[in-house]
């Protein structure tokens, strides 16, 4: 069975990873219903980039508190996020990164997968424990911003840490890892990919929803 789910697997991480990062104008109204004009207008030294990243993930938390994930298939772009009124990792996290796009910042999407039971192995299995958050570009390096919760991968000296490199420095880190449990886990780290269980619209490119796939191949978010 495994000889039919690699190239299933390629071709999924494939398609995951051809979301668009253009941002539209609609993108643009919902950033703007963030307020984030005195934290974001000046960035001009880490300091004022920390303050500006950490004013995303309050606003957009306070906008929709409701953490609750959209149907299958829900468009997970802001403005609909916006409409819907809730929304879980994967809606925050693009939010996130198209607010930081918007105010010159380069992010990244990460996915993270508990894979201290099965190994490598684990990615293929709807029921592993995943998370979608992101990483930001700053003036010291990449710093992981997480999606849900207001943390940002920073040590107490100011030295920003990227998800592949926090667990090295768990103890120096500032702010509380949530939720503690899965950052005590052996996660897996993949830049790039999208869930295929929900869909992203942009001009030119909507992310099929590959249900012949999902049985095997989900890459579900099922804890946020």
């Amino acid at each position: 069975m495994l000889l039919w789910i690699v190239p299933l697997a390629i071709l999924y991480l494939y398609f995951a990873g051809q979301v668009s990062k253009e941002i539209s104008n609609k993108d643009q109204v919902a950033i703007e219903k963030l307020q984030l004009g005195n934290s974001c207008a000046e960035l001009t030294g880490f300091e004022a980039e920390v303050v500006c990243v950490r004013a995303v993930q309050a606003a957009i938390k306070s906008l929709v508190p409701d953490p609750a994930c959209p149907p299958r298939g829900s468009i997970i772009e802001p403005s609909e996020f916006l409409e819907r009124q809730k929304g879980c990792c994967y809606d925050r996290a693009r939010f996130t990164e198209k607010a930081l796009m918007h105010y010159g910042f380069q992010t990244r999407h990460v996915a993270l997968y508990d894979t201290q039971r099965y190994g490598l192995l684990g990615l293929l299995f709807p029921a592993v424990r995943s998370h979608a958050t992101s990483e930001v570009n700053t003036a010291r390096g990449w710093m992981g911003v997480d999606s849900n919760f207001p943390f940002l991968l920073l040590t107490r000296d100011g030295r920003p840490l990227t998800y592949r490199t926090y667990a090295t420095y768990k103890n120096q880190i500032a702010d509380t890892l949530l939720p503690a449990d899965f950052y005590q886990k052996n996660l897996q780290v993949i830049y790039g990919p999208y869930s295929v269980m929900v869909s992203f619209m942009g001009p030119t490119f909507r992310l099929p929803n590959l249900k012949s796939m999902k049985s095997y191949l989900t890459f579900r978010i099922s804890d946020c």
